[in-house]
């Protein structure tokens, strides 16, 4: 098997309820979407994996709890939140949650 195969295999993909856009979920990426396949934001962290992933019914946020990959603090899952209308993640753990 060659390793783009793996990294495609391992993905994860979350459609919006309202379909316009999707998530692409891999090991340390998550990739925003149209559902036309204009990129809008990507997020690289190579600490953490996304353990759980969900779209608000209003498709309005993206939420995915992570984990991080070293193991220093294992009851540490850190949450991500995508919010559309402005394009941006807000990493919960940077505000001390």
């Amino acid at each position: 098997m060659n390793l783009l195969f793996l990294l495609f295999a391992a993905a994860q993909s979350y459609q919006s309820p309202d379909h316009a856009m999707k998530v692409i979920v891999t090991q340390a990426r998550i990739e925003f979407r149209t559902n036309s396949g204009r990129p809008l934001l990507t997020q690289v962290d190579t600490s953490r994996t996304v353990a759980h992933a969900i779209w608000t019914p209003d498709s309005q946020f993206f939420i995915a709890g992570t984990e991080t990959s070293a193991g220093h603090q294992p009851w540490s899952h850190p949450i991500w939140i995508y919010s559309r209308a402005k394009n941006k993640i807000l990493d919960l753990s940077a505000l001390g949650a």
